[in-house]
């Protein structure tokens, strides 16, 4: 993630973190447990 920052030009790796993390291969899978867990 910290070499996508930088060449994205974003300040930190938090920017670039916040903005594409949900992009992420694994984020469906996330997404669907924590809806999991606010159904119950």
């Amino acid at each position: 993630m910290e070499e996508i920052a930088q060449f994205l030009g974003h300040e930190n790796s938090r920017i670039t973190f916040k903005a594409y993390a949900r992009y992420s291969p694994d984020y469906p899978r996330r997404l669907a447990a924590s809806l999991e867990v606010w159904v119950r």
